[in-house]
């Protein structure tokens, strides 16, 4: 199950409750025990996608002797023919 961050504006503390996305809960606060609690808006992690120029410049980097090695090789095969 998820968690949810709730606020208790009485006391003033956070806490952290687990429960399904559409399940009701008791909204007493576990510190001063008032029903006061309301969820806060909370940062989702979500991974930042690279970008394409920087996997371009990566794959490039990687593969030069390959494509060096590959050129010379057909060069020596051209310059036999």
């Amino acid at each position: 199950m998820p968690a949810y961050v709730y606020f208790c504006p009485d006391c003033e503390t956070y806490c952290d409750k687990h429960h399904g996305m559409f399940e009701e809960i008791d909204k007493t606060c576990p510190d001063c025990h008032k029903q006061n609690l309301f969820k806060t808006p909370t940062k989702i992690n979500i991974k930042e996608e690279e970008k394409a120029g920087k996997l371009v410049k990566e794959f490039i980097e990687l593969n030069k002797e390959t494509v060096k090695e590959e050129k010379e090789r057909l060069s020596k095969q051209e310059f036999n023919k």
